[in-house]
């Protein structure tokens, strides 16, 4: 999200992921469905889930 929304500061850019999560899952959006979650390891240190897309995922947010 921080590379589609030019966004430098991490908070920022999980916060707007968020936010448009729930806004395109109200929306019974495919995006939203399209995610999967993986463990990653977060900038403090420890290994959080984290939703990723696919290559056709990344492309219908973009136009959203």
């Amino acid at each position: 999200m921080a590379v589609i929304t030019d966004q430098n500061d991490y908070a920022k850019a999980r916060n707007y992921w968020k936010y448009l999560k729930a806004k395109l899952k109200k929306e019974k959006s495919e995006v939203v469905s399209a995610t999967t979650q993986l463990k990653l390891l977060a900038p403090d240190g420890k290994i959080r889930l984290s939703d990723m897309l696919d290559y056709k995922g990344i492309i219908a947010l973009g136009k959203t």
